[in-house]
């Protein structure tokens, strides 16, 4: 069984959402406990640790995505301006694409994969997951927000 969340980024005009209420969302549903891997960013904003050019040459260099723990992601997410693409996703044990993730119009959740979160063009958000639970809750705490039953 999984599950589609289309959800249109603007809740009024001119105001993005951004990804950091997107992880507050996944929190409850153990996300915490998921080897996450950011598999292609482009956004802006200020990073700690390291200039975003360097982020982004790390995840060009990691195949299967750059592995990040969920504090890591956490804190990434609050330093970001702004996401303009962005795929990431939620793993047990495997990584995204050695499980066979696909990506795009016939995307899929693999065995191990639990969640996937797209964005494009800074305004539309795609929410895969296995738990109907959670994609009822993204549903529901986002306005302009589609469930679809993938089966």
């Amino acid at each position: 069984m999984a599950f589609a969340v289309h959800i249109h980024d603007r809740e009024a005009p001119g105001v993005l959402m951004g990804p950091a209420r997107l992880l507050d969302l996944l929190e409850p549903f153990g996300a915490a406990g998921l080897s996450w891997y950011l598999i292609e960013l482009e956004a802006i904003g200020e990073l700690q640790r390291e200039d975003l050019g360097g982020l982004l040459d790390r995840i060009d260099a990691a195949p299967e995505g750059l592995r990040l723990e969920w504090p890591e992601l956490r804190q990434l997410s609050r330093e970001l301006d702004q996401v303009f693409e962005v795929a990431l996703a939620g793993c047990h044990g495997v990584s995204p694409f050695s499980a066979g993730l696909r990506r795009g119009a016939d995307a899929q959740l693999p065995p191990g994969v639990e969640v996937v979160l797209e964005c494009f063009d800074s305004s539309f958000w795609i929410l895969l997951t296995r738990s109907e639970e959670l994609a009822r809750a993204a549903q529901a705490h986002f306005a302009a927000a589609e469930l679809y039953d993938l089966g």
